[in-house]
């Protein structure tokens, strides 16, 4: 039986697989402390990738950290308030352990859960999960464990990381994205490539029978799979869900449901999960799910009208921020033109320095605010693309450094609409500053705002040179910054 003190946290018992899905965490999802209370010289040999070595204190009042780890997350008294905790050492570990019984007493923790099997038959287990570094490096990212050991789900990186997929042992991968022959599997691996656009339209069913008999010959042969798409958060995830309905004769909802606590990140698309639904009588299901139990959402290559919608929004002064979305053809020419015009910005201007951006200006001690541009409007230009190619322009300005730009799924509030299932109300902001420099700032996105393939911290303003790419959440499109230019 689980143990919880009055008030306290209460701590149960999990297998060798749950301290597996620490490592396929999605951004966003609440972290996971874990602590080893074997001896210190034992953990130096060999320990869980990311734990520390927590002992009680001789007066019960302090855990103490003998790991000497340079972890993202910093060992203290509360690191692990309002978090997941996981509890490892050596066999036969229980509920009683001191570690655990002081744990349980502040209540602090979101989950409590200890593994009693021993880090022994963890290694054994999952070897490439045990480590002797106490870096944040040795930390590593998985596609979510839907079936242990049969069946996994994934976006585009997992699988192409091909030292994951030896450490997992994947021998097939199924791919269905707008490219999926861009994947190319090292040898040895049976690849389905499906083609499919992620849009509510799309008939992902014609895929259902050749899906089903890839992932359960797989099964059969004892082959783990891996299904992914761009995000693994719609078309493969619709895939897994339909494998698990005809598998276990589950509805749409219940599919649902069981994927999405295993992968945060997943939202299919309205019209998969009324196709899942439509699915349900014909596999004999009497537990028929509500087909308008729906996300809200279109689609990752949903037309550019639904994709994003633009709007005006005032700033604190009331001035609007105009903001223009050239389509891919529109885009391509105006590329096209900036790469006309380079040379020319390159040559030195009559009587001036000629090849400074305004970013590369800043004001000096003493000089007025005015000769680096002073209060003045800027136009940022962004490049809209996919990994197909460019898909659009964003322009946005005349826009003043007391000015910024929202991004995110609220209509109405924000300047530029973005809808993609792992976009926050409000995500991020575009700004810039009296010389011209452009900065986005990550407004505490639940699923987080990268700048050049790294997240960038909440509420930090990350500055943006040209050629800088900014993505949001686990959305596939992306933005290029091209110029900032002071506004006509």
């Amino acid at each position: 039986m689980a143990h919880k003190e009055k008030g306290g946290s209460e701590a149960k018992t999990v297998d060798a697989d749950a301290i597996f899905r620490i490592f396929t965490a999605c951004q966003g999802d609440i972290p996971t402390i874990v602590i080893d209370t074997r001896a210190q010289k034992e953990f130096k040999v060999s320990h869980i990738c990311g734990a520390f070595c927590v002992r009680l204190s001789a007066n019960g009042q302090v855990l103490a950290d003998y790991s000497s780890s340079s972890y993202n997350i910093k060992w203290s008294q509360d690191c692990w308030w309002g978090r997941n905790v996981l509890v490892y050492g050596e066999p036969g570990l229980k509920k009683d352990h001191p570690v655990i019984a002081f744990l349980s007493r502040q209540g602090k923790c979101r989950n409590l859960r200890y593994y009693k099997d021993g880090f022994e038959a963890f290694a054994k287990a999952y070897p490439y999960l045990c480590t002797t570094s106490l870096k944040s490096i040795c930390i590593k990212r998985y596609p979510s464990q839907i079936l242990p050991g049969q069946l996994y789900l994934g976006d585009w990186e997992h699988a192409a990381d091909n030292e994951r997929l030896a450490e997992m042992g994947i021998r097939r991968i199924l791919t269905i994205h707008n490219h999926p022959e861009n994947l190319r599997p090292p040898a040895g691996i049976k690849h389905l490539r499906q083609q499919l656009p992620d849009i509510e339209d799309a008939d992902i069913s014609a895929y259902f029978s050749e899906a089903f008999d890839f992932i359960d010959e797989g099964r059969e042969r004892k082959q783990p799979v891996l299904v992914h798409c761009g995000a693994g958060v719609s078309r493969s995830a619709t895939l897994v869900m339909m494998y698990l309905m005809r598998r276990n004769s589950w509805s749409a909802a219940r599919a649902r449901g069981y994927v999405v606590e295993r992968r945060s990140v997943v939202c299919i698309n309205d019209g998969f999960y009324m196709t899942l639904c439509a699915l349900e009588p014909q596999l004999g299901i009497a537990e028929r799910s509500d087909p308008n139990a729906t996300f809200g959402f279109r689609g990752a290559d949903a037309p550019e009208p639904q994709q994003i919608k633009v709007v005006l929004s005032e700033d604190a002064a009331g001035q609007k921020v105009p903001v223009r979305l050239l389509a891919a053809k529109e885009a391509a020419q105006a590329a096209e033109a900036d790469k006309a015009g380079a040379a020319g910005a390159k040559r030195p201007r009559e009587g001036g320095e000629g090849g400074d951006t305004l970013a590369a200006k800043r004001s000096r001690p003493g000089e007025p605010a005015s000769a680096a541009g002073g209060a003045g409007a800027f136009t940022l230009v962004f490049d809209v693309v996919k990994p197909e190619g460019l898909v659009g322009r964003l322009e946005a300005g005349p826009m003043r450094p007391s000015q910024r730009l929202l991004l995110g799924r609220q209509p109405g509030v924000c300047d530029v609409v973005l809808e993609h299932a792992s976009i926050s109300r409000q995500h991020a902001a575009l700004s810039v500053d009296r010389a011209g420099a452009a900065f986005v700032t990550d407004l505490q996105s639940a699923h987080g705002t990268k700048v050049a393939d790294t997240w960038i911290k909440p509420n930090a303003p990350r500055q943006l040179t040209p050629g800088t790419v900014v993505s949001f959440g686990a959305s596939t499109r992306a933005y290029k910054l091209v110029r900032v230019s002071k506004a006509d």
